[in-house]
């Protein structure tokens, strides 16, 4: 051949090809291809191709890859890929996958069956089916089915199915791992208690903490119900609830076992206007509404309340020590009796804490027969504005009944026997109208 084109293209090309193609191609392809790509492919590709792309692709592939795809793919994939994707895939897949995956996947899968391993980067949405293999790392969304073993990270979201085995690492819970978890239940229990409880690691408050974080329901720092719980627990700690005639703790809550034998052993019914709490026993995996002596506000209930505590009533159960101030954060607790038993040694002790005085929806409030000791705090006549039943007698109280009882407009059962009350009577008892 010449060394240079000639400006038309002769019929039939050149044995060899010119080192530079011709303006408009040569109806048949040379024999080889020319060093630089034609501007417009010839009507048939040649036997090996050329080492850069044409712009256009050919109508029918060539048998080898060009090492760098065209800017449009062709209408039918070569047989073996080329190494990079095109910018749009295919209409049909290669028969084998490329090395990295194209940004959307193609029209037609592979093949009817995933591919036995997968990509070592996943496609930006999933396929319809999964590989048998699960990728490094998971695809945003979650495929339709779980792939045969999991992923090594978990999904954000989870399958609808869940996998036949755990993934190696587990899905975070609250949305936050362990150590923070840990460390937000900290903070909500020192703004509930004060700081100074948690420097003894034998107090009630501590020991409430330790059992919130190991607590086998899991629960979660941001869910306002977790107060109650944490507050149920100081409660337990608090009153010798190892010690309970019934509903105490399953030795193990983590076996399904002790948490049924514990449970049978419960049976310290909450009751309230015809309604039944559950049994089962205290500081397992249950809701705490369920627990024994608890009643708490049903879903069909003011919204606002649903799932609040409504009830504690453990009468007769052998509680022995203090009542926690920390009860004024049930907010919404309508009922508390914990009274003793008439002829038994023991029970509640110590001051009624003031802070109760905040249980503005209080109206039942019963210990009888303890040895609870000190004045009727104030703040029980100045905050417990619905108050219907104060019951305190049989008890070691001490001091004057304050003027300020006429505040109780509701009261309609007041108990003060057998204590070790001082003064004379405050007239003020007269102007409560509902009492009998």
């Amino acid at each position: 051949p010449s060394s240079a084109p000639t400006s038309a293209p002769t019929d039939t090309p050149t044995t060899s090809p010119t080192a530079s193609p011709t303006d408009p191609p040569t109806n048949a392809p040379t024999a080889t291809p020319t060093d630089v790509p034609t501007g417009v492919p010839s009507t048939a590709p040649t036997a090996p191709p050329s080492s850069a792309p044409t712009s256009a692709p050919t109508d029918v592939p060539t048998f080898t890859p060009t090492g760098a795809p065209t800017a449009t793919p062709t209408d039918a994939p070569t047989a073996p890929p080329t190494i990079a994707p095109t910018d749009p895939p295919t209409a049909a897949p290669s028969y084998d996958p490329t090395d990295v995956p194209t940004a959307a996947p193609s029209v037609v899968p592979t093949s009817v069956e995933p591919t036995s391993s997968p990509m070592d980067v996943p496609t930006d949405g999933p396929t319809n089916t999964p590989t048998i293999a699960p990728t490094a790392s998971p695809t945003t969304k979650p495929t339709s089915l779980p792939s045969s073993a999991p992923t090594l990270v978990p999904t954000v979201f989870p399958t609808s199915s869940p996998s036949d085995q755990p993934s190696l690492v587990p899905t975070v819970v609250c949305n936050l791992d362990r150590a923070t978890r840990e460390t937000e239940l900290t903070y909500l229990a020192q703004n509930i208690s004060g700081t100074g409880p948690f420097t003894d690691p034998g107090s009630v408050q501590s020991r409430a903490l330790s059992w919130l974080i190991d607590d086998v329901a899991y629960p979660c720092p941001q869910d306002s119900k977790t107060v109650q719980r944490y507050v149920l627990a100081v409660f337990y700690y608090g009153t010798g609830g190892g010690n309970w005639d019934e509903c105490s703790a399953p030795e193990d809550s983590a076996d399904p076992e002790s948490v049924e034998e514990a449970n049978n052993a419960c049976n310290k019914e909450a009751e309230d206007q015809g309604r039944t709490g559950d049994t089962d026993a205290w500081l397992g995996p249950s809701s705490e509404c369920t627990w024994g002596g608890i009643l708490c506000f049903s879903e069909g209930s003011n919204s606002s309340k649903s799932g609040c505590l409504e009830v504690i009533s453990i009468d007769d159960n052998n509680l022995v020590g203090t009542l926690p101030f920390e009860l004024q954060e049930l907010s919404e607790l309508r009922i508390f009796h914990a009274e003793g038993e008439e002829d038994r040694i023991g029970g509640l002790t110590g001051k009624l804490p003031p802070q109760l005085g905040n249980l503005k929806d209080l109206e039942e409030f019963d210990v009888n027969y303890n040895q609870l000791t000190g004045p009727i705090p104030d703040s029980f006549f100045g905050g417990l504005v619905k108050l219907r039943e104060l019951d305190l007698n049989d008890n070691e109280f001490t001091g004057p009944i304050s003027d300020q009882i006429r505040n109780l407009k509701e009261l309609q059962l007041l108990q003060l026997h057998v204590n070790f009350f001082e003064g004379n009577i405050t007239p003020a008892l007269g102007e409560l109208k509902k009492t009998g």
